[in-house]
């Protein structure tokens, strides 16, 4: 009988041991839960910070499809791409040619995956010499457009180049036709075979404010003729 009071007694302890670990567990819940904790929560730590740069404009840098995109300002630190959208390019370049004095703000956000360096964003840029400046943030994107349809049509011993960005692009008939890379690997290699090459696609109005460093119309092409062969472009 002693042995089964005994026993009764260990399981009534244990039981009341696990009834008062669950208590402490729940009182450490509720006050994790109180304000402080709550405050704690709802700070988040900025994804950018923010950076004043002055210098000289050296040069305006292109994207893999030859859209204008960026500056090189040699600044009294280092030298500093100022990366801005495509459709800013034409007020940016007319604002601050090369040569420029500019003050500028920028955002600076993470490396790109191919890029170890910080990447400098412009959001406000003034040209210190003539004191027009560019609010970035005021300046709306246009409106998505497929632009105009045309067709281009060249000789490739006379018509034809090799064009600008990362191998994705060719002139033809004084244009620059722009190529998904894909596609470019596969048809520029083919180009030089050819006797003429048709190109049918969109080009974009001049009016948006993209630039291409070449200088040229931007032709987005959706089908490339070399001679007699026709390649769609998806």
């Amino acid at each position: 009988m002693s042995n089964k009071m005994a026993t009764i007694s260990s399981i009534t302890l244990l039981l009341l041991i696990l009834a008062l670990a669950g208590w402490f567990v729940f009182k450490s819940q509720v006050n994790n839960s109180g304000p402080l904790h709550e405050d704690l929560r709802k700070i988040k730590l900025p994804l950018h910070k923010e950076s004043k740069v002055e210098g000289i404009v050296l040069e305006y840098g292109s994207n893999p499809e030859g859209d204008i995109d960026k500056m090189l300002v040699d600044s009294p630190a280092e030298k500093i791409w100022l990366h801005f959208p495509p459709h800013m390019a034409r007020a940016i370049k007319e604002a601050t040619p090369v040569n420029s004095p500019i003050e500028a703000m920028a955002d600076i956000g993470g490396p790109a995956r191919h890029d170890p360096n910080p990447v400098y964003r412009l959001k406000y840029l003034r040209n210190q010499s003539t004191k027009v400046d560019i609010d970035l943030d005021r300046i709306p994107a246009p409106a998505p457009s497929i632009g105009v349809e045309v067709e281009v049509k060249g000789n490739t011993a006379q018509d034809f180049k090799n064009g600008q960005g990362r191998g994705n692009t060719f002139i033809l008939a004084g244009k620059l036709i722009s190529l998904p890379p894909h596609k470019a690997r596969e048809l520029i290699p083919l180009i030089s075979q050819a006797k003429i090459i048709l190109v049918k696609g969109n080009m974009r109005d001049t009016a948006e404010g993209f630039l291409s460093a070449s200088g040229r119309p931007v032709v987005k092409a959706s089908s490339v003729q070399l001679d007699s062969i026709t390649y769609k472009i998806r």
